[in-house]
């Protein structure tokens, strides 16, 4: 049995192919940080909005602005770009 983050898990199984059938199992998030982004103050806002809070209110360019706000939503930077085509 290995235990660790889904990287960890994913290092161990380089070193040592599977052989047979494996079984993960994956924890979901702690109810603190669902509640977190439930509450969260960019809840009412659209994608775009969030992102552009970031490139208006931090000045940052819009890669990163993009990063912040999937970072926020807990997706990857790759959702957002695709949301916001």
């Amino acid at each position: 049995m290995v235990r660790g983050t889904l990287s960890e898990c994913l290092e161990w199984l380089k070193e040592h192919p599977p052989i047979g059938e494996y079984c993960i199992v994956v924890s979901g998030a702690h109810p603190e940080e669902v509640k977190e982004r439930r509450d969260a103050w960019w809840q009412a806002l659209s994608v775009e909005e969030h992102v552009a809070h970031y490139e208006e209110q931090e000045s940052l360019p819009r890669k990163e602005a993009m990063k912040k706000a999937a970072g926020d939503r807990g997706v990857s930077k790759r959702d957002i770009y695709n949301m916001l085509l």
